[in-house]
């Protein structure tokens, strides 16, 4: 044998995507380990403003919201046990002051709906198939918030209700962005909470929904991020010591199939530079203010300088000004 494991590869021509365009992600937690790899590699993308999102239910009522430019309101929040909640909102929303839970809750949606009106691809991954129902309204839920467990209803939906649902979605999607590239995935990240069976069973319903989808829209495309760990990382080495979430060493290996397949070749410069820049960025020296330190800055703000002439689209006016400090002598 010439190999010992199954490479998993993306189907289909590679997207031929450009570090100029403009990136919304969506999602589960997976979706923030991949929008942080689009952030470090300088792209003007935007992660999770709803903060994480696990069932495609709570993303598509997020995406509508959007859509409609509906705001929030003081109706739309749970009071619970002194602290103010949103039902369609990640936890770190959540408030003692009901004005400033709202606040924050705006100025992100605000933030979101601007870069919806410019995105080029958004990427939506999807965490689980079992979702839960806010009994009173029906309406489903991002998190439950520690409320009490008979205010919800868990339901685990088909993959033909999410074919449904975003059939909608994705049509209002590309009446506002007819060029729009939509990415679907399936987050490896294992719900065991729901046993194992269950975990697979889920997994299967969205991975069913994203192939449909996929086929059915020429704009939609499917990334295989859970195959890539479920069979070309079959180990546990590549996982975080919970045995739940994909590692940095993981996520390193899905990013860079990601970026090859997602990207046009001539971008691989682009990427191999601006991972020069970060890695410099995150540099800390032995003692700052040092003449090597001063020389280090010097030569990073002639990178930055480099690479703003060569990518236009790239802004790097903070970073130039603090390294502008770091030059000057103490």
């Amino acid at each position: 044998m010439e190999t010992f494991r199954t490479i998993v590869t993306p189907s289909g021509a590679p997207l031929q995507r450009q570090p100029s365009d403009v990136f919304l992600a969506i999602g589960s937690c997976f979706a923030e380990r991949m929008g942080q790899c689009l952030i470090q590699s300088r792209l003007d993308a935007l992660v999770n403003a709803h903060g994480i999102l696990y069932n495609p239910f709570s993303m598509s009522t997020a995406i509508r919201r959007l859509l409609d430019n509906n705001v929030w309101t003081r109706d739309d929040l749970i009071e619970f046990d002194g602290c103010w909640h949103s039902p369609e909102h990640h936890g770190e929303f959540s408030d003692d002051d009901c004005d400033s839970c709202l606040l924050r809750i705006n100025d992100r949606f605000a933030q979101a709906r601007m870069h919806l009106e410019r995105t080029d691809v958004l990427i939506l991954t999807f965490g689980t198939s079992f979702v839960y129902f806010l009994t009173r309204t029906g309406q489903p839920v991002a998190n439950c918030h520690r409320m009490p467990a008979d205010w919800f209803e868990r339901r685990g939906v088909g993959a033909s209700e999410i074919v449904e649902d975003y059939r909608m979605v994705i049509g209002r999607l590309l009446e506002l962005r007819p060029d729009l590239t939509v990415i679907l995935t399936v987050s490896p990240v294992r719900h065991l909470r729901d046993d194992a069976c269950d975990n697979q069973l889920s997994k299967a319903r969205l991975i069913v929904a994203a192939q449909t989808l996929a086929e059915a829209y020429a704009a939609v495309h499917y990334f295989p991020a859970y195959e890539i760990v479920m069979d070309d990382l079959r180990d546990y080495r590549f996982y975080e010591a919970d045995m739940v979430h994909p590692n940095d060493v993981a996520i390193a290996y899905i990013w860079e199939k990601f970026r090859c397949w997602c990207f046009a070749a001539g971008t691989d410069d682009y990427f191999a530079a601006v991972a020069d820049l970060h890695q410099r960025l995150s540099h800390r020296p032995r003692q700052a203010g040092s003449l090597a330190h001063r020389e280090f800055a010097r030569a990073t703000v002639a990178l930055a300088e480099s690479l703003q002439r060569r990518f236009p689209h790239l802004d790097l006016s903070g970073e130039l000004s603090q390294l502008a400090d770091e030059c000057k002598v103490p």
